[in-house]
């Protein structure tokens, strides 16, 4: 393939080549003065086209290595993107590897500044949510202090307007980590319905304000997850959950186990999500319809965040919903297979503790 590639570009060059035999050929046979035989001729054209394919060979061989290089950085450009090229041989070739080499050189040294750039911002996020922390803890403690001495209404209020406020610098926290995944998390063996029932109760204000029901079914089956993430992804399904569920409403957890995966489905009786807006509740920035009501006001982070960390987790975050009626968020969990040092499909690697 790469040779075809070579032979096409000379095809200028085997063009004028040859048109220049037939013009000397044409000559020599209507030259009045030379007795040339046409077998002579012959000889002579066969003799010339051997010589030219030796030299077109011969240039391939030099350019081989080169071209072959070339052909591999652009097939596998995430092997080589950063590696200087040092094959170059002709004049012309080296000409070609300098300007590469200079580009690589400074893709280098750009990535460098912006990694550098993202260190800074995630330490300056860090810093600044665990500063915020301090004044939200103090006004947790100072409206659990002033509890009795306001009405009940107020205070549920000013409770679940701190709880969203944590809930918020959570968000910034988790999506400044997003990139450095790999750096913060541990793979381990967790039952799956205590981390359900644990987040479950975290939310419990809102499921006893709003009359919500909650109940989980299935067996108490063994996953292999980072507890803190999906702590987090479930965390946003639940809130997503409880926003758009009306009171007297409910949610139920189901854990369902087949031969390959383990699959937990949180569904609700909300509003549900419009047919239009299903096929992109998990990009980016996007709040949808019930989004953008303004009772519902959303950052259209959550879920975002969501499908990421479960996708860097080797957890599959699906969803189905029928409008006016509810909403199903399915998440699978694979089998320990996933995990092992051999899977060059996945970043994890799978760290056996004590059960959770």
């Amino acid at each position: 393939m790469i040779f075809l590639k070579f032979l096409r570009d000379q095809l200028p060059f085997l063009g004028l080549f040859i048109t220049l035999i037939a013009i000397i050929n044409f000559v020599l046979w209507l030259d009045p003065t030379q007795s040339i035989h046409w077998f002579n001729l012959l000889y002579l054209d066969v003799i010339c086209l051997l010589i030219l394919v030796s030299f077109i060979v011969s240039s391939y061989l030099k350019k081989r290595s080169f071209l072959k290089e070339l052909h591999f950085r652009t097939q596998y450009p995430h092997k080589s993107y950063n590696q200087t090229l040092n094959t170059g041989k002709t004049q012309s070739e080296l000409i070609y590897q300098k300007a590469y080499n200079t580009l690589v050189d400074y893709g280098k040294e750009e990535n460098l500044k912006l990694i550098n750039r993202q260190n800074d911002q995630t330490e300056y996020v860090d810093s600044w949510v665990h500063e915020i922390k301090i004044p939200l803890a103090a006004l947790q403690l100072l409206q659990e202090n002033i509890q009795t001495q306001i009405n009940s209404n107020k205070n549920r209020q000013i409770k679940t307007e701190i709880s969203q406020i944590s809930h918020l610098v959570d968000q910034v926290l988790y999506y400044s980590r997003l990139d450095n995944f790999t750096q913060d998390y541990l793979i381990q063996r967790y039952r799956l319905k205590k981390i359900v029932n644990q987040v479950a109760l975290e939310n419990m204000t809102t499921f006893l304000e709003k009359h919500i029901q909650f109940e989980i079914e299935g067996e108490d089956t063994p996953i292999l997850t980072d507890q803190k993430w999906l702590a987090y992804i479930l965390t946003q399904l639940f809130s997503n959950a409880l926003k758009y569920t009306p009171d007297n409403g409910s949610i139920k957890a189901k854990i369902i186990q087949d031969h390959k995966v383990t699959i937990l489905q949180i569904t609700d009786t909300g509003v549900g999500i419009p047919k239009q807006d299903i096929s992109r509740i998990f990009d980016k920035g996007f709040t949808g319809e019930n989004g953008r009501k303004q009772d519902k006001k959303s950052t259209g982070l959550g879920l975002y965040l969501a499908q990421k960390m479960a996708q860097k987790l080797g957890h599959e975050l699906t969803v189905s919903s029928t409008p006016g009626k509810g909403t199903t968020f399915s998440i699978q969990f694979p089998f320990l297979s996933y995990y092992n040092d051999e899977n060059q499909d996945n970043n994890l690697s799978y760290k056996k503790r004590t059960e959770a």
